[in-house]
């Protein structure tokens, strides 16, 4: 539909400008890719990055926006704008969300491979997504139907699951055995933001951890996923190593210092009155965050806190 007998002027900075008179279709269609910024003689609106995909959302491509405003504006409009708006959607469609979509997760690429191949299962498969996983055409009865062929052949296909607790069994030395041989998708999903993956094969490890912390992840919230997901209780050299390498316990400061101990608060506070003896004293605070070591153990002290992980510093 046309703008009838106004007129559209697509300029090079990605302003559009609609000169009256401009009918509500026309508007309602800009409106779909384009924010409107002013309301004057001239309807302007500004072409940006999100306008563009919020029309993508809507169901108008690109392509169809460049068409509009090619056919409106009767010129072709300025080739910086056509670039940046088809770089724009190629960058839309790196990344597609579908929804209610079924697969095939299978323990070994080989095992999928063959099903794929075989003329039994093959028409069930729609397309290979991963080394081990298959999307399964969106029709009706089709996982009914792959389940009973795969029954029929001796296999005993296993339906998704969103549980994840007794999932896993972690070792001591860090490596991540799966209770089921095919783990499920949400499993990995809870592990994947700290944990490593080197093919096919999961384990806690300091760099995945430390980079787990930095990405905001904090040593809490690890150690509940793990327990979360352990079948039985974790071994107590997880959760060391974890808030080592975590740095959960933070840094620590040593100090060596000289406490004088009196009778009672009323003979310190004189004695820090006293013009010769107060200047020599400075009051000795204790909060929660402060503890003394016990003679004679401060080494054995140091060398504990390294093992978990702490930065221990010397004040000199």
């Amino acid at each position: 539909m046309s703008i009838e007998h106004g007129k559209l002027i697509v300029q090079p900075n990605f302003q559009l400008f609609a000169l009256d008179p401009v009918s509500e279709y026309t508007l309602s269609v800009l409106d779909t890719f384009a924010d409107r910024v002013n309301v004057d003689r001239a309807v302007e609106y500004q072409i940006n990055r999100q306008s563009i995909y919020r029309a993508h959302k809507a169901g108008m491509e690109v392509r169809a926006i460049l068409d509009y405003l090619e056919r409106e504006a009767h010129t072709d409009i300025p080739q910086n704008v056509r670039r940046t708006l088809e770089e724009w959607s190629a960058e839309q469609d790196r990344i597609v969300i579908r929804r209610r979509v079924d697969i095939v997760q299978t323990a070994d690429p080989g095992l999928l491979e063959s099903l794929m191949e075989d003329p039994r299962t093959a028409s069930f498969f729609a397309r290979r997504s991963g080394p081990s996983i298959a999307v399964l055409p969106s029709k009706k009865g089709s996982v009914r139907a792959l389940r009973e062929t795969l029954e029929g052949q001796g296999y005993l296909p296993a339906g998704g699951d969103h549980r994840v607790a007794g999932s896993i069994q972690v070792q001591p030395d860090g490596c991540i055995h799966f209770v089921h041989p095919t783990p499920s998708f949400y499993v990995l999903q809870r592990l994947a933001p700290f944990a490593e993956c080197k093919n096919g094969d999961w384990r806690l490890t300091p760099a995945s951890i430390k980079q787990a912390v930095a990405q905001g992840h904090t040593v809490e919230t690890i150690l509940a996923v793990l327990r979360e997901c352990q079948h039985g209780p974790l071994p107590p050299t997880i959760e060391t190593v974890v808030k080592a390498w975590g740095k959960y316990y933070g840094e620590v400061t040593l100090e060596q210092v000289t406490l004088l101990r009196v009778q009672d608060e009323k003979v310190l506070a004189e004695l820090r009155q006293d013009p010769e003896i107060g200047p020599l004293l400075k009051r000795f605070i204790a909060n929660d965050a402060m503890a003394v070591v016990k003679e004679g153990k401060l080494e054995r002290l140091e060398a504990a806190l390294r093992e978990k992980g702490v930065e221990v510093k010397r004040d000199a």
